[in-house]
C-alpha cells in the first residue's frame, strides 16, 4: 500500500458512552492496521491526551490531538422555521429522502431543546444524539495548536454547565482571531450542521455554514469529513458533501 490512511477522528473511552477503547488500545490497533497516523478526538475532553501521546511515541506512530465540540448555536439562521438539530433520514426511503435539495417527506414533528439551552449532563439520559447540538472537530497540528486547543476548551467549559462542553461560534471566531492558524476545523460526516442541513434539503444553508466555518478557520484550514460505512442513507450524503466541497473550491 503506497498511500496509507491516517485516522483523524478516533474516540477513546474518555468519550463517555461513545467509545470503549483505551488510548493505548487505539494506538495498538492503528499499528496493527498499518495506519499512517492517528488523531485522538474525544468529546469535549483532552483527558486521554497524555496516555495517548505516550503510547504513540512508544510505538513511533505519528499522533495528533483534537476535541469534538458540541455546538451551542447554529452557524447560520434556519430556514422556514426549521430548528436544528435535525435527525438524519432512516428506513427504506433514506437513500432517496432528499431530491434536488428538497426533502421528499416533511420533517418529523418532535420536541427539541433550543440550541441555546444548556442541558446538564445528568439530564442527557434518553436524549438522542440527533437532538443534541451539531458537532465540530478542532484539531491541533503542533505544540502551539495544542495550547490553543486547551485554552479554547477551557473557555467553552467556563460558559457551559457542569459536565457539558458546548461551543458558541462567536467564541470560536474570537479565539481564532487571537490564535490564527492554530487549529484545523473538521466537519464530521453525519453529525455536523452541514450534514443535518443537507438531510433537511437545505443546500443553501449547508453552503452558508461552510462559508462561515472557512472564514473562521482562515488559511483554508477547514475540511469536510467523508465516510463510506456502507450504511443505509450514507450514499446520498456522501454525494452531497462531495458536491458541496467541489462547489466551495
Amino acid at each position: 500500500m503506497t498511500d496509507r490512511f491516517a485516522e483523524l477522528h478516533a474516540k477513546s473511552a474518555f468519550s463517555f458512552l461513545r467509545a470503549t477503547a483505551t488510548p493505548e488500545a487505539l494506538v495498538a490497533r492503528a499499528m496493527e492496521l498499518g495506519l499512517r497516523g492517528l488523531a485522538l478526538v474525544d468529546e469535549g475532553s483532552l483527558s486521554g491526551a497524555v496516555r495517548f501521546i505516550r503510547a504513540a511515541e512508544a510505538a513511533q506512530l505519528p499522533a495528533l490531538l483534537g476535541v469534538e465540540f458540541e455546538m451551542a448555536d447554529p452557524a447560520v439562521p434556519d430556514i422556514d422555521g426549521i430548528v436544528l438539530p435535525l435527525p438524519r433520514p432512516r428506513g427504506a426511503d433514506a437513500d432517496a429522502a432528499v431530491l434536488d435539495g428538497v426533502a421528499r417527506q416533511p420533517l418529523p414533528q418532535r420536541q427539541r431543546r433550543p440550541l441555546d439551552e444548556l442541558v446538564p449532563h445528568a439530564d442527557r439520559r434518553g436524549v438522542a444524539d440527533a437532538e443534541l447540538g451539531p458537532r465540530l472537530v478542532a484539531l491541533a497540528v503542533d505544540e502551539r495548536g495544542y495550547r490553543s486547543l486547551a485554552r479554547l476548551l477551557s473557555r467553552s467549559n467556563l460558559e457551559a454547565s457542569k459536565g457539558v462542553t458546548r461551543l458558541r461560534h462567536a467564541l470560536l471566531e474570537d479565539h481564532l482571531r487571537e490564535y490564527p492558524g492554530s487549529l484545523i476545523l473538521i466537519a464530521p460526516f453525519d453529525e455536523s450542521e452541514i450534514a443535518r442541513r443537507l438531510a433537511a434539503g437545505d443546500r443553501a444553508g449547508a453552503r452558508a455554514v461552510v462559508e462561515r466555518l472557512a472564514a473562521t478557520a482562515l488559511r483554508g484550514a477547514l475540511h469536510l469529513e467523508l465516510s463510506n460505512r456502507q450504511l443505509r442513507g450514507d450514499a446520498w450524503l456522501l454525494d452531497e458533501v462531495v458536491a458541496l466541497a467541489h462547489a466551495e473550491q
